[in-house]
């Protein structure tokens, strides 16, 4: 008695299927080719020009043409911040970049159903800003009623030659709050500004109940206190926090104001390049 068996037409499609699996399987881990070499040039802080070899692991033969590539730059934090798609010369916007901030530009080619990628890494400018402020701060027993004077120059190393610095923006490219202070305390009221010339009253604000109950009870104690100033300039992706001054006020010898007056600076280092992460951080909660 003969054993059951399939019919030739199952059998030849149950092995169709077989081999094609086992096809699909070795094509999709074969890996013929390679970025033997990619390279990146730089003209100047916002020019490149970038070359490449693909080679075929297999023959060994190199300069394989790619089916397309594009070059992704990602910033410091993980963002890819500009595509450039089968073109080896592009542009970027350095100064909207974090000072020094480290890029990684990622090759990336399609070759016959392939990809492959390659890594290099490079800088941005180191960047400065130059501040040129005068504030008035009247005193009627507390503080509240004040102006202030802004001027400021967003500045970055010349390229190949970091001793010297050229003009990228100014007050009108970025955001700018006013950050005030009792001198011992950790907590801000904070002062948007949106013009150079501006008047403001520190009692609209979050937390001047606490800055004035502070700086009252140094008037008290001391005769002496202290106004501290910080200007916060957001930039693109980036804050920058710099030092504004501060004042000594003594109420046996002024009553009526605190004048913080041209605090024009040489260049000054940014206190941060992406994110301010100093101990004594800014805080506009008194909490």
């Amino acid at each position: 008695m003969k054993a059951n068996s399939l019919p030739k037409f199952l059998i030849a499609l149950l092995l169709l299927t077989l081999t094609t699996s086992f096809s699909t399987l070795f094509a999709s881990v074969s890996i013929e080719y390679k970025v033997k070499d990619f390279s990146l040039g730089r003209k100047t802080w916002d020019e490149f020009n970038i070359t490449f070899n693909i080679q075929n692991v297999i023959s060994k033969n190199n300069n394989i043409n790619p089916d397309s590539y594009k070059i992704e730059m990602i910033g410091e934090d993980g963002t890819v911040l500009r595509t450039v798609n089968n073109k080896k010369v592009f542009t970027i916007e350095d100064k909207n970049l974090g000072s020094g901030e480290k890029l990684t530009f990622r090759f990336t080619a399609e070759i016959k159903g392939e990809t492959v990628t390659l890594d290099r890494i490079d800088y941005a400018s180191q960047k400065s800003i130059i501040i040129d402020n005068e504030i008035n701060l009247p005193i009627e027993n507390h503080i509240s009623v004040g102006d202030v004077k802004l001027a400021c120059k967003l500045m970055r190393t010349k390229f190949k030659n970091s001793n010297k610095w050229e003009v990228v923006g100014t007050f009108s490219d970025v955001a700018v709050s006013l950050f005030v202070s009792n001198g011992n305390a950790n907590d801000y009221v904070e002062v948007p500004l949106n013009k150079k010339n501006t008047e403001f009253d520190l009692a609209q604000y979050k937390y001047f109940d606490d800055l004035k109950m502070q700086m009252e009870r140094d008037l008290r104690k001391t005769n002496n206190a202290v106004v501290k100033y910080y200007f916060q300039f957001n930039w693109d992706r980036n804050v920058y926090i710099v030092d504004g001054g501060s004042k000594n006020i003594n109420v046996g010898e002024n009553l009526e104001y605190a004048v913080v007056k041209k605090y024009s600076t040489d260049i000054q280092k940014l206190v941060t390049p992406n994110t301010y992460t100093n101990g004594n951080s800014i805080s506009a909660s008194a909490e």
